[in-house]
């Protein structure tokens, strides 16, 4: 079945909306998977993988031209070429000659030549690919956009109407948002930078200037946000690692070794009777001989 599609080369019809993506009737779902797009388009012709990010890798399907970018085993978008574009280091031998609907209307790429970025834009987003020096664009790509409707009050902080838990150190209260939100999920909701970078109206947050230092409105959100004093006594053990989702959504470019993380003071644990062991990185030389005297089993990472 699959050698006889290939062969054809030819019988590829997909309709996109801004909910769904089907592809020959086949609903895809995010993130895709190669082992998806296998079942519909057969073995890749090729696979390319990039000289300096090896966990970057190019699918190519030479007779239906396609091709697809993979990274760290997910896949962004697919590409449909209309036509071959010689600057392109990585290309179909052929081009794309099957059908694309969007919204059920047929799309034609050639009456889209000056129209803008994107044709569809939702969950499932179709936009053009056209490199700056080039008159018209040589093909679509259709990619999932994640962060597409965020709800407008979605990191709005909103008070409690029950006890909070107070903190005098803040570096502290990361580590429990990072037990509380990530590992345990009972603080929702579960904070994602980009998201929050996108959601954010007020300016508009650099992702390039500001990703090697903390941004100042995510921790101003994240010192605002209340933890009910109800879940204190789901904490049992902190774990400081750079690689903490509570790390990593505070610093785009974190490298592991900052400071700004420490904790200077232990006060805070008053709030939490479970708190039995305790694993750092980010603390001040005297913070581990204090918990070791409360009777909390702590060591360095």
């Amino acid at each position: 079945m699959i050698r006889l599609f290939n062969k054809k080369g030819r019988n590829v019809t997909i309709h996109c909306t801004k909910q769904d993506l089907k592809i020959n009737g086949v609903p895809i779902e995010y993130p895709i998977r190669l082992n998806q797009l296998e079942k519909l388009f057969g073995k890749p012709t090729r696979r390319v993988t990039d000289e300096k990010y090896t966990f970057q890798k190019t699918y190519v399907w030479d007779s239906l031209g396609i091709k697809v970018m993979e990274s760290a085993g997910s896949i962004s978008g697919i590409q449909c070429l209309y036509t071959s574009n010689q600057k392109l280091k990585v290309r179909p031998k052929r081009p794309f000659e099957g059908k694309l609907f969007i919204h059920d209307e047929p799309f034609v790429i050639s009456e889209r030549a000056d129209d803008e970025g994107t044709y569809l834009q939702g969950f499932w987003n179709v936009s053009k690919l056209q490199r700056p020096d080039d008159e018209h664009p040589f093909g679509v790509s259709i990619w999932y956009d994640k962060y597409f409707g965020i709800p407008e009050n979605k990191y709005v902080v909103k008070p409690l109407n029950e006890p909070e838990i107070h903190f005098t150190d803040f570096n502290f209260k990361l580590c429990i948002l990072q037990v509380l939100m990530y590992e345990k999920e009972l603080l929702q909701p579960k904070f994602d930078v980009y998201e929050f970078i996108k959601w954010y109206k007020k300016r508009k947050i650099d992702t390039k200037e500001e990703r090697f230092e903390p941004i100042p409105e995510v921790m101003d959100y994240l010192k605002q946000l209340p933890i009910p004093l109800r879940l204190a006594i789901e904490v049992t053990e902190i774990y400081q690692d750079g690689g903490n989702d509570i790390y990593l959504n505070t610093c785009l470019g974190c490298e592991g070794y900052e400071d700004y993380w420490d904790i200077v003071s232990i006060k805070d644990i008053q709030h939490f009777p479970n708190l039995k062991k305790a694993t750092l990185c980010y603390a001040k030389e005297n913070v581990l001989d204090q918990l070791i005297q409360l009777g909390i089993e702590a060591k360095w990472i």
